[in-house]
This record gives C-alpha cells, structure tokens and sequence, in this order.
C-alpha cells in the first residue's frame, strides 16, 4: 500500500490503522455478511466519506494562520481518518508531520 503510493515506511502505522478502519465496515461471511461494525453496534456503518488511501489532498490554512498573500491550501497526502473526531488525518511531506483537519478538499 506505501509503496504503491510511493510514500516513505515512516507512516505504515496510519496505513495500518486505515486497513482495520476498512476491514470493520467490511461485510465477514463468519458474521452472516454483515460487517464487524455492524454486529458491534446494530447499525449499518456509513461509507461515504471514504477515501481512497495515498489520494492527494488540500487541507485549508485558516485566516489567522495566515497572511493576506500566503496560500489558502496546504498541499497534503490522505492517509486516515480521526479516531477521537470526525476529521481527516493528512501527512505533510514538507514537514513529515501527521495532523488532523476538517476542510479538505481530495483528488482521488
């Protein structure tokens, strides 16, 4: 999944967090057909807010974080989703950081 991506080996945590995000709200035979999430909750897990992993990604800077001619965008790499909130988790490749943010804008 990295490598076809071409992202570094440093992220294979969140690559490995979003495989058991997908495999809970994926459909199990063991489980009727029904998905883990599913038979944990009684409800059917929402997918649409799913995002194809390694997509490109632009994560909105706000105003007070920025000046009049500075840009609007930050150019990122998707590779998760919050666990405490409902946000997108967003690799930096300037800064090789991982943050969250709400307002992303995705090219998949």
């Amino acid at each position: 999944m990295l490598q076809g991506k071409g992202l570094s080996n440093g992220i294979w945590v969140e690559a490995i967090n979003i495989v058991v995000y997908l495999k809970n709200r994926s459909p199990t035979k063991y489980l009727g057909f029904k998905t883990p999430f599913e038979a944990l909750f009684g409800l059917k897990p929402i997918v649409t807010h799913l995002i194809i992993f390694g997509s490109k990604s632009y994560a909105h800077i706000p105003n007070a974080d920025r000046k009049k001619l500075d840009p609007k965008a930050l150019k990122c790499i998707f590779v998760g989703y919050g666990t405490a909130y409902k946000a997108y988790k967003l690799y930096n490749p300037m800064t090789h950081k991982i943050f969250a943010s709400k307002d992303v804008i995705f090219h998949e």
